[in-house]
């Protein structure tokens, strides 16, 4: 018994716990029903699933992952994704108003400076674009120009650089320390991917010299990606500058009769001729265009919009050509535009060309009706042009003397300077028309040097990635997670390794301890001479030669897919909702990608990686779903309203 206890009376300490039973039953009533917890509904399911993920989320690796993901994601988008939609559909060649809309290039020029009258359309895959400016934008002075060009060159050539060798360094410095365990490798390797980390020519050579020896020893895919990586690290900032520049904005002109140079949007397409269009209050000889005060380069962008295919600019193409313009004359903007020619299409449909009649064929003496007013006989004599089939009337009108249809010829077509009778052909305006440079600048970049880089960095990325992946995972078997890099040898280590090595294998051969009196060139010959160049191990405790199997990225990769069965339908349903944004300008491009690929790729990387259930899983993706149709929405409301 405790002292506490013997201080209390028989009466103070506490009776032992008795079993008693309930008030009811005691007066002999039936048992009162127990009351049962509520089931968690679905709601409160969710709730928790979600909020429990997030709270055990380890936001610093999840930014990493999620910027790792965007950027790949961009990356095979741009060099995979974005061809391979481009060849399905027949599109390589963009109507570039459409594709990048500056507001700043002449109609007619296309982006390698070439004037085309007949096409607004661009092969963006042309070679001859290579070191083009193919995508160019501002309204620029010389001074800013250069300021971009060499912000550029300076942020994204030079910090770039650094960013690549940074991220290369620590994939090779951890796989060759890996590798080390079991094969050395010389000193020329290790002096250039853990003393200079800066890529070079001459350890470029290095490195390949030394893995051309030692092939039988190394991963194939190792020797020649690691090479690559060093020379496209290297030429990084090279290419980064030569894919951008500044040049002259150009404006399309055509040389008349008089050899005056006149600005190509001043031209209209013809349809008909008033030749006595002062009966109407027109003039004589007054020229009808396909779309009054609209000229004809803006009809042909116009109608690109309107059918979303290249061939609808091909006026050959008579198809498409008709259908885009009845489209395109329905649009409110339009239809003031479209009246006249409508009138006159109305007019000849019901009285015919020329003044004939046309059943008979004969000159039409009869009263006539124009714009719901009664004109005296004869009818009105009206010609026409090249008119597409089913558009305007015209088309399919066949003379009564010589049994064709002469409006159906597209070589008839003819383009008309508002406000004047000349005509001109389109084979004149192609021939004499084009590109002069103005006092303005634009800055951009080459659309095939992107696609290369594009390429290039997502090889780099995934062998990047798949090489640190490998060592980091492998080393982890041997090493505790946060000793890993305490164990790869940097800077000062990496020298005292070296350095101790050196001195080592030395002694080994029976030499004497290198002095610092010898010169570089000593040095080498003596390492030449006497070590063969030299080899050199990893002598770390914990890591032995007894390395287990090697980590396999692929496989977890797959073991992941099986897992996350949903990452590919993600991925398939983003990869379009981007692709299919590539028609717009490319500032609307930019922000439209931002709107519904950064909710998207938020929900779908939340519910990848800290996803632990189906529920939180779904949610996570829903979310991003749902934030990618807000964002949608409220972009379509700015785009209709600015476009208004």
């Amino acid at each position: 018994m405790s002292s506490t206890e013997s201080l209390l009376t028989r009466e103070q300490r506490p009776l032992p716990a008795t079993p008693t039973r309930p008030y009811s039953e005691e007066l002999g009533a039936p048992p009162l029903p127990t009351i049962e917890k509520d089931k968690p509904t679905w709601i409160s399911r969710f709730t928790t699933d979600v909020v429990s993920d997030l709270r055990s989320t380890q936001w610093k690796t999840l930014g990493k992952w999620y910027l790792l993901g965007f950027w790949t994601y961009c990356l095979f988008t741009t060099a995979v994704v974005l061809p391979v939609y481009l060849y399905l559909i027949g599109m390589s060649s963009f109507p570039f108003e459409g594709l990048i809309e500056t507001g700043l290039r002449s109609p007619g020029c296309l982006p390698n400076d070439a004037f085309d009258a007949r096409s607004t359309t661009y092969n963006i895959f042309d070679p001859s674009g290579f070191f083009q400016i193919t995508h160019g934008f501002g309204d620029l002075t010389f001074t800013q120009v250069k300021v971009i060009d060499l912000i550029w060159d300076i942020m994204v050539g030079r910090g770039g650089q650094t960013m690549l060798a940074y991220f290369s360094w620590k994939a090779f410095s951890t796989y060759f320390w890996l590798s080390m365990s079991t094969q050395p490798i010389t000193y020329n390797s290790f002096w250039a991917i853990f003393l200079d980390r800066q890529p070079s020519l001459v350890g470029i050579y290095r490195v390949i010299r030394d893995f051309v020896s030692h092939q039988a020893r190394r991963s194939k895919s190792i020797m020649i990606f690691v090479p690559f990586s060093m020379l496209f690290v290297l030429v990084f900032p090279i290419m980064m500058s030569a894919m951008t520049g500044y040049r002259p904005n150009l404006a399309g002109f055509v040389a008349d009769t008089t050899n005056s140079l006149i600005p190509f949007e001043k031209f209209v397409l013809a349809a008909y001729v008033l030749h006595d269009g002062e009966r109407v209050g027109y003039g004589r000889d007054f020229v009808v265009p396909f779309m009054f005060g609209v000229p004809f380069f803006e009809i042909r962008k116009q109608m690109t919009k309107t059918l979303g295919r290249s061939e609808a600019f091909q006026l050959t193409d008579d198809g498409y050509f008709a259908e885009a313009s009845v489209r395109v004359c329905e649009q409110w903007r339009y239809r003031e535009a479209c009246e006249l020619p409508w009138n006159v299409s109305q007019y000849v449909e019901q009285y015919g060309f020329y003044g004939l009649d046309n059943k008979t064929g004969k000159p039409a003496k009869i009263r006539t009706t124009w714009k719901g007013e009664f004109i005296p006989e004869p009818s009105l004599n009206i010609s026409a042009f090249y008119i597409p089939p089913g558009s305007y009337f015209g088309h399919g009108w066949t003379d009564p003397e010589t049994k064709t249809t002469p409006f159906a010829d597209s070589s008839n077509l003819a383009l008309n300077i508002q406000g004047t009778n000349t005509l001109y052909t389109l084979d004149y305006v192609q021939e004499h028309g084009s590109c002069q440079q103005q006092k303005s600048y634009q800055w951009g970049f080459s659309f095939l040097q992107v696609f290369l880089m594009a390429i290039l960095l997502l090889i780099w990325t995934s062998g990047t990635y798949f090489t640190w992946l490998k060592a980091h995972k492998t080393l982890e078997k041997q090493v505790q997670l946060d000793e890993v890099d305490k164990e790869v040898p940097s800077e000062f280590k990496s020298a005292l390794t070296f350095a101790s090595t050196v001195q080592f294998e030395m002694a080994m051969a029976g030499k004497e301890k290198p002095e610092l009196s010898l010169t570089n060139g000593q040095l080498h010959s003596a390492i030449q001479r006497d070590l063969h160049g030299g080899r050199i191990m990893s002598t770390t405790s914990e890591i032995t030669t007894n390395i287990p199997e090697q980590y396999n990225p692929m496989k977890e990769i797959w073991s992941l897919c099986k897992r996350r069965w949903f990452i590919f339908p993600a991925l398939v349903f983003t990869t379009l909702c981007m692709t299919t944004l590539v028609l717009l300008p490319i500032m609307t491009f930019f922000v439209a990608g931002a709107i519904v690929l950064i909710p998207l790729h938020t929900g779908f990387v939340f519910a990848i990686s800290i996803g632990s259930t189906s529920r939180s899983r779904g949610f996570f993706a829903w979310a991003g779903f749902i934030g990618m149709l807000i964002g949608a929405v409220v972009g379509l409301m700015v785009i209709t309203r600015g476009g208004a």
